[in-house]
């Protein structure tokens, strides 16, 4: 993943860290608020978040990068379809460029919904694989469309798998609309 945050084409590069940006946003300033990154991957959204921090990834090398990049935080070696925590532990937990990945997506939302507390919040961020696609396609990057992506959301698809709609959508880079954007990222908050 760190190629996208040092890429070599500016607008990729700018699109991710934006989105970074937006989402360490949207977390806020709360040292003493409890925050969990599922699929949390060599840690570059972790570095950005305020917050006791904890971070799950499959995959074990991701994790060691991470924890350099993160020595205060908490990691675990963890699907985030059976995630290691309490019922309603997390004040905040989000899961950014994750799903598409996820075969068992619904079970993934699942679990972020189980540990996060009554109001807490849940900030997840998809690809607009549409977008993407054209794009590859068009700047001759062959396979167009990923093959590591099995799931392509709209606000619809997220809001039906959550049981309720988001709080708040954000498209990036524009923030306009689904059909302009390369990344959609949701607040959710669950009802109390």
């Amino acid at each position: 993943m760190e190629k996208v945050y040092t890429s070599s084409n500016p607008f990729v590069k700018r699109v991710h860290l934006r989105r970074l940006e937006i989402i360490s946003e949207l977390v806020g300033y709360d040292d003493k608020e409890l925050v969990l990154d599922c699929g949390c991957g060599e840690g570059h959204l972790l570095q950005r978040l305020s917050g006791i921090k904890f971070g799950v990834d499959r995959s074990d090398i991701a994790l060691e990068r991470a924890r350099v990049r993160n020595p205060s935080a908490r990691f675990s070696s963890a699907d985030i379809t059976q995630l290691p925590f309490e019922d309603d532990f997390f004040g905040i937990v989000t899961c950014s460029e994750v799903l598409e990945h996820v075969p068992d997506y619904r079970n993934a939302i699942s679990e972020i919904l189980r540990v996060t507390k009554p109001g807490g919040r849940m900030i997840i961020s998809v690809p607009n694989e549409r977008n993407w696609t054209i794009g590859r396609f068009f700047m001759l990057r062959f396979p167009p469309q990923l093959e590591d992506h099995v799931n392509r959301f709209k606000r619809e698809d997220l809001a039906e798998a959550f049981g309720f709609g988001p709080k708040r959508t954000i498209y990036v880079p524009l923030g306009l609309t689904y059909q302009l954007a390369l990344t959609q990222i949701f607040e959710f908050e669950k009802p109390i």
